[in-house]
């Protein structure tokens, strides 16, 4: 299986690091909780 964890093809967006990993869901609490679902699966 693989899963794709990153930032999907849309327009630019601006703003500090941390807003942008929030926004793309790639903080690092966002991406264990999608790997946990992804495994549970």
């Amino acid at each position: 299986k693989l899963k794709r964890i990153g930032v999907r093809d849309v327009f630019g967006k601006s703003g500090t690091n941390e807003e942008m990993k929030e926004k793309f869901g790639l903080r690092a609490e966002d991406i264990a909780k999608e790997v946990l679902s992804f495994l549970e699966n």
